[in-house]
């Protein structure tokens, strides 16, 4: 597994997310699913959520995600 970059992001898989600048000046990992939305202007908002698009938090430049990274699979018992 390896980081890649964000415009190759899968929509609707959970994934690890690295922002590098967030609300309080200071980035960090995220695991989220994400789906991209063009609101006709030419920007793309990210949405993260457990249940659907647009029911949890949304990011903006600078604070936008710029890597993701598939999760290892579960452990077996």
């Amino acid at each position: 597994m390896e980081w890649q970059p964000i415009e190759t992001l899968p929509m609707g898989e959970h994934v690890l997310l690295w922002f590098p600048k967030g609300e309080r000046g200071v980035g960090g990992m995220e695991c989220a699913t994400v789906f991209v939305e063009d609101d006709g202007f030419g920007k793309i908002w990210y949405f993260w959520t457990e249940g659907g698009p647009n029911s949890g938090s949304d990011w903006s430049a600078p604070e936008a995600p710029t890597r993701w990274m598939r999760l290892p699979p579960p452990p077996t018992i």
